[in-house]
């Protein structure tokens, strides 16, 4: 009876989780205004199902290779997501530009919602049995509420507000993060259950035994390898697998034995291998032949890793040119990520995690000529037979992000696969169970201000309704090159109304650039910024575009001819009609020269009025596709 409650509740947190993911599906109102998503929907549209499982593994000539369409000579994408899209979307009939990205963005929404279901089983793997994560005795309640903390990790994940965001996309994040987390689970089911009963049962009944215990290590490297095929930067999660192999082969007091050795090194080459034949079969063309690569696959690779130069010209790699690694990273993980609530519960556990095993460490020191004594035991006991995997997670945890937070781009959606581990890190040793679920209120309240952009429509819709209402046709507009431009064309009416010009802002500062566009901007009557993109990145780097962040910082401090119009945001937030009036906390990234951004403001000029937070000052990319802020200028 308790199993099957267990269950129900499990299934409705799911469902929960679901729901908020498809909430808003068609976020853009039909317009496509994810860049990566518009990409991959033009791909799965285009590419087609094979006629046979020859033609299919073919390289050459496989109609599912993009590579084979000219205009998809650059594609590194993992292949799992759209081929499975394409495929479901042939059988449900969706296989149109207009309607297949729902169905990638619904199965986004499902997969990340999946991971619901390994939070709970891992945390009943390492929430039992463990010292550091030991009920309180002493309370009353303690064997009531114990339960609870099961279910804790997976309903904080259900309603954490950056894999709801990459879930209304159609990309290839989510795949990557259920998939990893699923490796990890099936590992961690493996290494634990391997030990309950280690080298007891001989002959027959040991194999069976071993049989039952391993099936999660034969499913795993499955899953890794879809892992591998839906991105291929999980091969990032390989040194923490090598590590569960480690402590397998450590956990026995003989360790030392070559009949272990052996084991390892079978199970090791089992693993290497599945995965290996997994990946090659779901991604094929990433190889001219059985095991040769693919050399435009691995150029592709090369050009992709180019981009991650601060000496390279591209431009939406601009942005980076000002941030600091590991710090940028972490305040969007903190405030934007998992959020401020869930950040406070995650740093106080890692704080008595970490000050735990330290102890435990000075108590080795200490004691070393006495190992027989309760207090020492006792924590031996958990560093040998249960600490491995907190320590498993916590080392993915400072892997990745200390490694992608280094890099020159640190793009949140790169630290997705973390998610999950902080979420099951985050609970139980702060043990004030009060301290969670008010912790867990904010933190939903956060979440419904973020899932508030999906209730309303898109602010570029918002913008292109507000132009053609008010802008008179055949006015000259300027909008930015490299971000979408506006008005977009929606039903009975169309952006050819206005004649238009592309500002290719982002081109090196030189006197040829001003040469071009400064009659450009003199023809204009309105100029229109339809995000943060351009202006939110190029100011901060004044030693690389002196001239461009000169013309941002006298465009907002109205020395041109231009004035602001209007500004047409979408914030997280609540819709309060009543107030007739925006309120607005936190800071703005404008690039203000003599002006200084306020931490409130009231704008009376707002389209929805309520209470919101700006969160211009998050990475670029949490912002200008779902959400981002239009500015329109008009000449004086």
């Amino acid at each position: 009876m308790k199993n099957h409650k267990n269950k129900i509740i499990l299934i409705l947190i799911f469902l929960f989780a679901l729901s908020l993911r498809l909430y808003g599906i068609n976020w853009d109102n039909d317009q496509h205004l994810h860049p990566d998503e518009r990409f991959l929907t033009m791909v799965t549209e285009r590419i087609k199902l094979p006629i046979s499982f020859t033609q299919y593994l073919n390289t050459n000539i496989s109609p599912l290779n993009p590579y084979n369409y000219k205009e998809y000579q650059f594609f590194v994408y993992g292949t799992f997501p759209i081929f499975l899209t394409k495929y479901l979307a042939t059988i449900l009939n969706l296989d149109s530009y207009g309607k297949i990205h729902f169905l990638g963005r619904a199965l986004s929404a499902f997969f990340d919602s999946l991971n619901i279901f390994s939070l709970y089983l891992i945390s009943k793997l390492i929430f039992k049995k463990q010292p550091l994560y030991s009920r309180n005795k002493t309370s009353p309640k303690s064997k009531n509420t114990w339960p609870l903390l099961y279910f804790l990790p997976s309903l904080f994940y259900a309603t954490c507000i950056f894999p709801i965001q990459l879930s209304h996309f159609f990309a290839v994040d989510t795949f990557l993060n259920f998939f990893i987390f699923a490796t990890f689970t099936l590992l961690s089911h493996w290494l634990t259950k391997r030990n309950c009963h280690p080298e007891r049962s001989r002959g027959i009944s040991r194999l069976v035994r071993g049989l039952q215990q391993s099936w999660s290590l034969l499913l795993s490297p499955i899953f890794f390898g879809l892992a591998m095929a839906s991105k291929i930067s999980a091969l990032l999660f390989s040194p923490v697998i090598a590590l569960f192999f480690l402590f397998y082969f450590f956990k026995t007091k003989n360790f030392f034995n070559i009949i272990r050795l052996i084991k390892l090194i079978f199970l090791g080459s089992y693993f290497l291998l599945t995965t290996f034949l997994v990946f090659r079969l779901v991604q094929p063309y990433a190889f001219v032949s059985l095991i040769k690569p693919n050399p435009q696959f691995i150029d592709n690779l090369k050009t992709l890793q180019s981009f991650n130069d601060p000496d390279a010209w591209f431009p939406p790699a601009v942005q980076w040119l000002s941030k600091t690694p590991i710090l940028f990273p972490l305040k969007n993980l903190v405030f934007w990520g998992i959020g401020l609530p869930l950040s406070i519960l995650f740093f106080i556990s890692l704080f008595k995690i970490i000050s735990f095993t330290l102890k435990t460490i000075v108590s080795f020191r200490a004691k070393s000529r006495n190992l027989i004594t309760t207090d020492f035991g006792t924590k031996l006991k958990i560093l040998k037979n249960h600490n491995p995997i907190v320590f498993l997670l916590l080392a993915w945890i400072i892997l990745l992000f200390f490694f992608q937070g280094s890099q020159f781009v640190t793009t949140m959606r790169y630290f997705l696969p973390i998610y999950p581990f902080i979420c099951l890190l985050a609970i139980k040793p702060t043990s004030n169970l009060k301290f969670i679920f008010t912790t867990f209120i904010f933190h939903f309240i956060f979440c419904i201000s973020f899932l508030s952009i999906y209730s309303r429509p898109h602010s570029r819709v918002q913008a292109s309704n507000w132009i053609y209402k008010n802008i008179p046709i055949e006015s000259l507009i300027t909008n930015e090159y490299w971000d979408d431009p506006l008005p977009l064309n929606l039903p009975k009416q169309t952006a050819s109304s206005y004649s238009g010009q592309m500002l290719s802002l982002y081109d090196p500062d030189t006197p040829e650039k001003w040469q071009r566009l400064s009659p450009i901007i003199n023809n204009a009557d309105y100029m229109i910024m339809s995000s943060n993109r351009l202006w939110g990145s190029i100011p901060p780097v004044p030693n690389k575009y002196p001239q461009t962040s000169k013309f941002y910082q006298n465009l907002f401090d109205e020395k041109l001819s231009f004035t602001k119009l209007i500004e047409i945001n979408s914030y997280p937030g609540i819709n309060l009609p009543f107030l007739k009036k925006c309120y607005y906390f936190g800071p703005t990234n404008f690039p203000y020269k003599e002006k200084t951004n306020k931490w409130f403001t009231i704008d009376s000029q707002c389209l929805y009025p309520g209470i919101y937070i700006r969160d211009d000052t998050s990475e670029e990319a949490f912002t200008v596709y779902d959400h981002p802020k239009v500015l329109i200028f008009k000449k004086k």
